[in-house]
């Protein structure tokens, strides 16, 4: 028999426990134990861990050999490798076979040539899983053998393992007000008391340590050190539920995050006093304890809340306002930087009626120095700022040019820069308002007709006329009556001169004088029952009243109707068709309709008169 068929008798005679080979059982050993290691294992979904199966108290140790049992909806098996309890004083043959169907890992393992066994403690094998869900399962050692070096088993004991797939546990480290405490360790305290605490992890940048698979589920306590020290509590309670999942916080009872400071005023401007409000916002967790600014650069100043900025001087300067909480943090706002110029000097150039003065010249004089300083705006204003110092002034105007004196006055600037000045000019430019009231846009029938209007204006008025039909001015004072108007169409139009000589007029007014002037020139046949008249009208006028009587055989027939249009100019004639219904009735009223021959002319209801 050549080695390798030797060898693989050997190893088989190990590994197939069905075969009946007669091994002699060496002595008792109470001590000898093969195992796995650890006993107990906590890990996560989607894991990869490692058990090893060892041996101890063994002695002479040549070979052996196991079957593992475990649960394969629980657990995936990734790898197994042999020990070096074995191998690393000799040559040695291992041979693994995964049975994943019947759940159950084989392996045995023999030394080769003929050599002393080993003896002591070691591992045999390792055993790579895959954590597939949550659960528990043991992982069941079997089927054991050991086998000294002269082929004898050796009795042993065996302790099985127990495997637990958990959840995640989320821990946060926190000051009172919410600020991360990264780089702290948390432990585990009870049950596993120290120095037995399990470590969880060390808190990430945002305060989290998340340790998955190593709670099972159930209540604990857990503390947390930082910088050799406790940090917050000296116990935190969890609770770790059925799917091994559970969160808490552990929080100091203090703060280090200082004051959050923002300026609202000043702002980063330029100001035109010297009188500035300081207003600003602090956030903080804790009560404030003091508060102060520093103004450029000096010493602080303490302050209770809000105040004002005064007798600052002109130019730039900048601010800061500081705070400290009850915990000793001290906050800081941005810097501001803002500036300080005399303030802002308005004049304002009007006109006597108050009306603005677009385009004056504005000169300013202190004591015997005076400057320009710019022409008014649409406003009649004129603005500066950084100019003018505490004091009193004179301010000219000069309108329409720059050397024609308009106006003066005297003002006062105050410690701030700030001042105001109304030149009132003497005159005005606004022509007087005037509205005409009678006569109004109509046809009157009277040849004299009341003239009435009213004429406003801020300065008194020197003269008041009217011109009728676009003939010369009439000189008036008041309202009057326009007499002896011809027949006809007329227009007037009033105007008003005031004192500065500024002319105003009204709008021009239309209107219709119409007096009656017709006469019959012709009558047409006629019926007593259903009376048909034809009349040729000569007439004078555009609008007139109209009343005719006309004598038909013995009738005598008088028609009375009021305005109406007879024809588009003087000397036309114009045929109208008169029908009548006679009910045999004298001396009564009847209805009488009047059709001009003209059919895009209006129909006109009117009354006839019957006289016997």
């Amino acid at each position: 028999m050549n080695r390798k068929t030797s060898l693989t008798i050997v190893v088989m005679v190990i590994l197939v426990s069905s075969f009946s080979i007669v091994l002699i059982t060496a002595g008792n050993n109470p001590d000898t134990t093969m195992l796995v290691s650890p006993s107990s294992i906590i890990v996560a979904v989607n894991e990869t861990f490692q058990i090893d199966i060892d041996v101890s108290g063994v002695s002479d140790l040549y070979g052996w050999e196991f079957k593992l049992g475990y649960n394969t909806s629980l657990l995936e098996l990734v790898n197994i490798t042999e020990g070096n309890f074995l191998n690393s004083s000799r040559d040695t043959y291992f041979v693994p076979k995964v049975m994943s169907a019947d759940g159950y890992i084989l392996a045995g393992c023999t030394s080769l040539r003929s050599v002393n066994g080993v003896s002591g403690n070691g591992t045999l094998a390792t055993v790579e899983f895959r954590a597939k869900k949550l659960g528990s399962c043991t992982l069941d050692l079997y089927d054991t053998r050991l086998v000294n070096s002269a082929k004898q088993l050796v009795e042993h004991g065996t302790n099985d393992g127990t495997v637990t797939v958990s959840g995640c546990v989320v821990i946060r480290v926190q000051y009172k007000d919410g600020y991360p405490r990264s780089g702290a360790d948390v432990y585990e305290i009870w049950p596993d008391e120290p120095p037995n605490e399990i470590w969880l992890g060390v808190s990430n940048e945002s305060g989290y340590v998340e340790s998955c698979g190593v709670l099972v589920p159930g209540e604990y306590y857990l503390k947390a050190f930082y910088g050799g020290s406790v940090f917050g509590p000296d116990e935190v309670y969890l609770y770790v539920d059925g799917n091994g999942e559970g969160s808490t916080t552990i929080q100091a009872d203090y703060e280090i995050t200082p004051p959050a400071i923002e300026i609202l005023s000043p702002q980063n401007l330029t100001y035109t006093n010297r009188s500035v409000l300081l207003t600003y916002t602090i956030c903080d967790f804790s009560p404030i304890s003091w508060t102060g600014y520093s103004l450029d650069g000096e010493a602080n100043i303490t302050i209770t809340g809000n105040t004002t900025l005064t007798d600052l001087s002109l130019g730039s300067h900048s601010i800061v306002v500081y705070s400290n909480d009850t915990f000793g943090n001290m906050g800081s706002s941005q810097t501001v930087y803002f500036t300080c110029e005399s303030g802002c000097v308005v004049v304002t150039v009007l006109f006597s009626d108050y009306s603005p003065v677009k385009g004056a010249w504005i000169n300013v004089k202190q004591g015997e120095v005076s400057c320009a300083v710019g022409r008014t705006n649409d406003t009649g204003s004129c603005a500066w700022t950084g100019i003018l110092l505490e004091g009193w002034y004179r301010a000219w105007a000069y309108y329409p040019d720059s050397q024609t004196w308009f106006g003066d006055t005297i003002f006062n600037v105050n410690e701030n820069g700030d001042g105001n000045a109304t030149i009132l000019g003497l005159y005005e430019l606004i022509p007087p308002f005037v509205q005409i009231l009678s006569p109004q846009n109509l046809t009157y029938t009277n040849g004299s007709v009341p003239f009435t209007f009213t004429v406003y204006d801020y300065s008194p008025i020197s003269w008041i006329g009217y011109s009728l039909d676009d003939q010369a001015n009439v000189t008036i004072s008041s309202n009057t009556t326009l007499s002896s108007l011809s027949n006809g169409h007329h227009n007037i139009i009033v105007y008003a001169n005031d004192s500065f000589g500024n002319m105003g007029e009204s709008n021009r007014i239309f209107f219709v004088v119409g007096l009656t002037n017709l006469s019959v020139k012709t009558f047409g046949p006629h019926e007593i029952n259903g009376v048909t008249i034809w009349i040729d009208a000569e007439h004078t006028t555009y609008y007139s009243p109209i009343n005719i009587e006309v004598g038909i055989g013995w009738h005598t027939v008088k028609v009375s109707y009021g305005f109406l249009d007879l024809g588009p100019e003087e000397g036309s004639y114009i045929k109208y068709s008169f029908y009548c219904w006679d009910n045999g009735s004298t001396n009564n009223t009847r209805s009488l309709q009047l059709e001009k021959d003209r059919t895009i002319w209006a129909l006109y209801k009117w009354k006839i008169i019957y006289l016997w």
